[in-house]
């Protein structure tokens, strides 16, 4: 007499079943109690943050005070055309502080430093601070349209320079870098009457600069610095 197993069967589909349906419920009410944490937002400085200071340490290299910047202050590493640089989020009037030393890093250290405006006020702000410091500067444009306000300083010339050997004409020095919607056959009286809606930055660029202009650096990355100290009563 054959048995009927089909009851047994149905009873273990069931059993494995309700197994399956117990361990989904487990794993369910557990996602529903364990809510991951969203990432950290980044760490907002002011530009007179004490962590900044070390940009002005004689006693580190270049590339040991673009490491410190970042790794210290929790600031991120990008890599651009110019080499790696230390980008830091900024308290308003200001947006960003981004700070490198040229493409080669090791052999010849070349700093610069990029404080870049947040909106309309950070732009007003930034050009205020910049011609009440270094006094009023020279417009230059480039072929493809692109215009630099260059700030004349004791001991630095800034302006268009080129690498040796080269043909391509590169801002170095201190200036005031505005958007690419300023035409190229601008009169260069209009110097000092640039719409600020197309500043994009105040840069710090020693990259052609003489051994002799190099000296000027340090004093010129402490004046920036001091942009987002209170003036005093």
């Amino acid at each position: 007499m054959a048995v009927d197993h089909s009851n047994d069967r149905r009873r273990s589909r069931a059993k494995r079943f309700a197994l399956g349906l117990c361990a989904l419920l487990l794993v369910t009410s557990c996602d529903l109690f364990h809510v991951e944490k969203p990432p950290a937002p980044p760490r907002v400085l002011a530009l007179q943050d004490e962590g900044l200071q070390v940009l002005l340490d004689p006693s580190l290299p270049c590339l040991e005070r673009m490491k410190e910047v970042a790794y210290r202050l929790e600031c991120q590493f990008q890599l651009s055309a110019l080499g790696r640089e230390a980008v830091c989020a900024l308290v308003e009037p200001y947006e960003q502080l981004t700070f490198g030393c040229g493409v080669d890093e090791e052999l010849a250290p070349r700093e610069r430093l990029r404080l870049t405006p947040k909106g309309p006020a950070g732009r007003e702000a930034l050009t205020d601070k910049s011609r009440a410091t270094f006094g009023p500067c020279r417009l230059e444009t480039r072929a493809d349209g692109r215009a630099f306000c260059f700030f004349e300083v004791a001991g630095m010339t800034s302006g268009l320079r080129t690498f040796q050997g080269g043909s391509l004409e590169f801002p170095t020095g201190l200036y005031l870098e505005y958007g690419d919607s300023i035409p190229a056959a601008r009169p260069r009286a209009e110097a000092q009457l640039l719409p600020g809606s197309s500043l994009r930055a105040l840069v710090l660029s020693s990259e052609l600069l003489s051994a002799e202009e190099l000296a000027r650096v340090p004093e010129l990355l402490a004046s920036i610095l001091a942009f987002g100290t209170p003036a005093p009563d």
